[in-house]
């Protein structure tokens, strides 16, 4: 098959049907010509454009480069000062509610200054209330106000909690739709510290210069008055109406030598001028009534200011206060001679000059005989020399000289004179003369002699009353003793006793304590009317006075049928007072309201705090009461109001020697009563601060009672004593103590001898033992190394408080009073037993290891 050409594929048309080419014409050639042109023309000006355009992207490229690396520049150096600047820093976005009220803000930006100012670490992205829950709803405010309005604000703000003081500005931050403030805080506290020292230094300046005597005033250049202290204030409100001391005045100054002083010249103008005046110049001022003031003045001038500091001291006093010493010395001279003492003068030496007329008068001596020294022939020759050794040595010392010595009245008789000189000094320091007084003291001397023989007198009565009171309290105690201790070993004996004998042993125990009771009270009001208690005042424990109390009362009561309440304390409350003497106080006051109370009734202790520093203890009964007659003479030494024939015993003085110990105690105590309702019992007592407590002595704490083993061997107890029922009766007790073996001496020489050769581990010691007394034997007990380790117990009848101290600090462990209470005894002799097995069991383990004792 025949291929055909491209040509007759696309169906051309026979060659005998295509049409001739014309050649173009001249005016289509030069259109084409034309545009050709055209189109290179426009291509060369799109060429232009292009090269422009491009070259104006490599400019806007370059500077776009140029400003975006100096913003990174810009960012970092804002980076490098954000981070490094001392001045705290953060930008803040503040968060506000629906209603446009700030209720929080976040954190955006914060630099390192700031977070170590405010201690708010990590706090980027976290809202304040996240950080500081407690934060003041008056910052958020504060900032809100500032992000909505665009005012800026600088204040002061104190961080309480740190302790600072920042200088804070805060400002909007200018972003679109955003609602940021920035903060800039710096840290001032040093500069307040700095400011406020400055300021107390100023105050403290102002406080010194305000309270000085002198008188301080600052001039301006001007003269003017610019400042003033009270001193100056007084002077100047007082002479001077205006403060312009550029004018006259109507009050004038002298100069020293009495001229009249021109105004140029006072202190102020020629301080103003440039002038330095120094203080000591006086002057006197005159006023139009003719009153004169005397002042000294200084001025100093103030170069950088121009003005001047005036400073005025009031010597007005002191000048008529010089006045009048001219018209005291005169008024003395006279007086001198109207005074029955003898007023002299001598010089620097000693040696009378000029006129004496006082001791003149007295001796008879004439001028040429008294003076020089021949004022010492008037002296006793037996006083003379010493008279003249003291008076050298005091004006050697130029100090007062004092001596009595014996000088010769003109009518020849001798007086004993006392005499006292004083050295006046002049302005070198030196003595000048003399002023003396002799005194005729013979009268004194002679009353002085009786009041010492009457002084001896009295004292030797108030020795003897002592020992009477010690002897009756002896010789009172030893037959209680006997009949209380066999009492209680009766009441306490097997087998029991039986009811009659018990109504028996109660009522003899019941009477004897009653007089033990009555002796104690009698010695103790006898003591205080003597002055000889002592009392040991210390803070007591309120609450534990009043627990000892109800303890001691509460069987009373029980017996009674009367009910006890205490108050309860909330806080401790320590009262100023004698503990022993505060206990006898509040015992005798309960006692009282039981014993007098009706069968059933009650019987309240309370107290009140009473401001600044006192509390009111009262006991109050639900007894008859008492009518205002009675009220008036409680109080009164045996004066039981009428209870005399009452069923109650009593002897009418507890209640005064009650008071007589709250007031030595720096208290005081009444009492208020109703008829048929009762009476309350008021004492008020000083409080003071808790004490701090010292660890108690272990030889002071209660030993428990002992246990003896089977086959121990028995203590041994040494009882000296000379009379046989004291003896009989600690037998018998004794005899209860299966732990103890009991040796007995009747006086001290055989006690001693017992002690020695039997090695006792307890002695018991009587005070007044025929021979030598039981202080004498201890003693010499004491003294002894084979006995000087036996603890010693006091058994003795001398009850009195100054028997007691004196036992104690002569060395025996305790000392107990007749008559005899079992448990007390019991008590020391274990205290006794326990001290002596620690000073056993010292001495074994010193021997083991060969220590000296």
């Amino acid at each position: 098959m025949a291929v055909k050409t491209k040509k007759e594929s696309a169906g051309a048309a026979p060659e005998q049907e295509r049409a001739p080419l014309q050649k173009p014409t001249q005016e289509q050639t030069a259109a084409v010509n034309e545009a050709l042109l055209l189109a290179t023309l426009r291509q060369h000006e799109l060429t232009a454009k292009a090269d422009k355009l491009n070259a104006q992207l490599h400019a806007e490229i370059a500077e776009r480069n140029r400003v975006e690396q100096a913003l990174r520049e810009g960012e970092e150096r804002y980076r490098t000062l954000f981070t490094s600047m001392d001045e705290g820093f953060c930008i803040i976005e503040v968060i506000f509610d629906e209603s446009e009220k700030p209720v929080d803000y976040r954190f955006l930006e914060i630099n390192p200054s700031f977070e170590n100012q405010t201690g708010l670490k990590d706090a980027r992205g976290k809202r304040i209330r996240e950080l500081v829950p407690q934060h003041e709803q008056y910052w958020i405010d504060l900032y809100g106000k500032i992000a909505l309005t665009g005012e800026a604000i600088r204040f002061e703000s104190q961080a309480a909690a740190m302790h600072r003081w920042y200088d804070v500005y805060a400002f909007r931050v200018e972003i679109p739709e955003s609602r940021r403030v920035g903060i800039v805080f710096n840290d001032i506290s040093e500069r307040k510290q700095a400011e406020e020292a400055l300021r107390s230094s100023e105050e403290r300046l102002a406080s010194v210069l305000e309270h000085l005597p002198v008188g301080v005033g600052l001039f301006d250049r001007d003269g003017q008055m610019a400042l003033t202290n009270a001193s100056m204030r007084r002077f100047i409100g007082e002479f001077v109406p205006s403060l312009d001391l550029q004018r006259r005045h109507r009050w004038r100054a002298c100069a020293p030598d009495g001229s009249q002083l021109e105004f140029s010249q006072w202190p102020g103008q020629r301080a103003l001028r440039g002038e330095t005046v120094l203080p000591g110049v006086e002057f006197c001022f005159t006023e139009d009534d003719g009153r004169e003031t005397w002042t000294t003045i200084a001025a100093t001038p103030l170069r950088e200011t121009g003005g001047a500091v005036v400073m005025v001291e009031d010597i007005d006093q002191r000048k008529h206060a010089e006045l009048a010493l001219r018209a005291s010395e005169e008024r003395f001279r006279v007086a001198a001679l109207a005074m029955s003492n003898i007023i002299w003068t001598k010089d620097a030496q000693g040696m009378m000059e000029g006129e004496q007329p006082g001791w003149a008068q007295f001796t008879g001596q004439t001028p040429e005989e008294y003076q020089g020294y021949g004022w010492a022939r008037a002296v006793h020759p037996d006083d003379a020399q010493p008279t003249l050794d003291a008076w050298n040595a005091a004006l050697a010392e130029k100090r007062l000289f004092e001596f009595e010595h014996r000088v010769r009245r003109h009518d020849g008789a001798w007086r004993l004179c006392s005499i006292r000189a004083m050295p006046l000094f002049g302005g070198d320091g030196r003595v000048r003369e003399w002023v003396g007084v002799h005194n005729d003291i013979t009268v004194r001397k002679d009353i002085e002699a009786e009041l010492r023989t009457a002084k001896a007198v009295a004292e030797k009565a108030s020795r003897a009353k002592s020992d009477f009171l010690s002897s009756m309290s002896h010789e009172l105690r030893t037959p209680l003793n006997a009949i209380l201790g066999f009492a209680q070993l009766i009441e306490a004996g097997s087998p029991p006793p039986t009811p009659s004998q018990k109504r028996s042993i109660d009522q003899i125990l019941k009477g004897g304590w009653y007089l033990l009771d009555l002796i104690n009270e009698i010695l103790d009001l006898a003591l205080i009317e003597a002055g000889k208690v002592t009392l040991s005042q210390e803070p007591v424990s309120l609450f534990e006075v009043m627990l000892e109390c109800r303890a001691t009362v509460e069987h009373q009561a029980e017996k009674r049928g009367i009910s006890l309440t205490f108050p309860r304390f909330v806080r401790p409350c320590f009262i100023s007072a004698d503990r022993t003497r505060v206990k006898q106080v509040l015992i005798n006051l309960l006692f009282n309201a039981i014993r007098y109370n009706k069968p059933g009734g009650t019987v309240a202790v309370e107290y009140t705090l009473k401001p600044p520093h006192s509390i009111r203890i009262c006991v109050r009964d639900t007894g008859a009461g008492l009518a205002p007659a009675q009220l008036a003479q409680l109080f009164q030494p045996f004066n039981r109001l009428g209870k005399e024939s009452g069923a109650e015993e009593g002897t009418g003085i507890g209640l005064v020697v009650t008071k007589r110990l709250v007031e030595m105690m720096g208290g005081t105590i009444g009492a208020d009563s109703t008829v048929g309702v009762g009476s309350v019992f008021w004492i008020e007592l000083g409080v003071t601060a808790a004490p701090r407590y010292a660890v108690a002595d272990a030889a002071h704490a209660e030993p428990a009672r002992p246990q003896i083993v089977d086959g121990t061997r028995p203590r041994t107890l040494l009882y000296v004593e000379d009379n046989p029922a004291n003896l009989e009766l600690v037998e018998e007790l004794i005899a209860r103590r299966p732990d103890l073996r009991l040796l007995s001496a009747a006086d001290g020489d055989s006690g001693i001898e017992f002690a020695r050769t039997s090695q006792p581990e307890v002695i018991v010691m009587d005070i007044n033992l025929p021979g030598i007394s039981g202080s004498e034997a201890m003693e010499i007990l004491r003294q002894d190394p084979l006995t000087a380790h036996i603890p010693i117990i006091a058994l003795s009848a001398n009850a009195l408080p100054r028997d007691i101290e004196k036992g104690l600090a002569a060395g025996f462990l305790k000392y107990i009073t007749k008559p005899i209470r079992v448990n007390e005894l019991m008590d020391a002799l274990d205290l006794a037993l326990a001290f002596s097995e620690t000073a056993a069991a010292t001495s074994a383990r010193r021997a083991d290891k060969k220590e000296p004792a």
